[in-house]
């Protein structure tokens, strides 16, 4: 089995209300192509409180 590094990226969308929207991109690279992923809602949750928590202590994520 390969393994494949997981890159998290905060990024900003503009909602149809035109109010910025922030989020972390999960994604991996394979063969050349980004690959995006969404973890399962439990994950998603726990990854962003922690990745919250990194961002507000002055850490980029």
């Amino acid at each position: 089995m390969k393994k494949f590094d997981l890159s998290i990226e905060k990024r900003q969308f503009v909602n149809n209300r035109g109010e910025n929207v922030d989020y972390f991109e999960f994604s991996f690279d394979l063969n050349g192509n980004k690959i995006r992923v969404k973890p399962v809602d439990e994950d998603k949750k726990l990854a962003n409180y922690l990745l919250k928590e990194i961002v507000k202590g002055g850490e980029k994520a």
